[in-house]
């Protein structure tokens, strides 16, 4: 055999074992990943099972009408927190008015209320620094020094906005 046949048939050897520890070594790979995976599975399983927060967020991102919403709503920092604004708003108008007036506010004069306190230019003003504040401390001293986590947001609201609200929005519902 000459010599230029001997390294070509060397050669080939050399490409074949390469190839066939290149296979092992990705077949090697994809079982270490595979292992890895259902590792991740087996305890993000017992996450869901244990961990009620992130049970409920999945829960949460598998609802199609959630879904749609934030993928609308939810684009960027200003969107959130305008968002968790009016969100936070909704409820705690709808919370305080049933403690007050022992009856669920109607979902139309709930949604005509918070649009005419956003379009108010003070209100909304008022609304968005108690937001900030709520937020940024989130606790409220009393008169006895105790500190209480803010129940509502309404808790933070000027006086100005917290007559308002009390005098022209939570007037209890007309009997005839």
């Amino acid at each position: 055999m000459s010599t230029t046949m001997q390294i070509s048939t060397i050669e080939i050897e050399k490409e074949t074992t390469k190839k066939g520890e290149t296979t092992k070594n990705k077949e090697k790979e994809k079982e270490k990943e595979s292992q890895i995976i259902e590792t991740m599975k087996r305890k993000g399983k017992k996450e869901l099972s244990t961990n009620i927060f992130f049970n409920d967020m999945n829960e949460l991102m598998h609802n199609e009408a959630f879904k749609t919403f934030y993928d609308k709503y939810f684009r960027d920092s200003s969107d959130i927190k305008s968002v968790l604004i009016y969100l936070k708003l909704y409820e705690t108008l709808q919370m305080e008015y049933k403690e007050r007036h022992n009856v669920d506010i109607d979902e139309e004069v709930l949604i005509y209320i918070i649009k005419e306190l956003m379009v108010n230019k003070t209100s909304r003003q008022n609304i968005l620094q108690s937001f900030d504040t709520f937020f940024s401390h989130n606790t409220l001293t009393v008169k006895s020094t105790q500190t209480h986590k803010y129940k509502y947001l309404l808790d933070v609201l000027s006086p100005q906005i917290q007559d308002q609200i009390q005098n022209q929005i939570y007037r209890p519902p007309i009997k005839m």
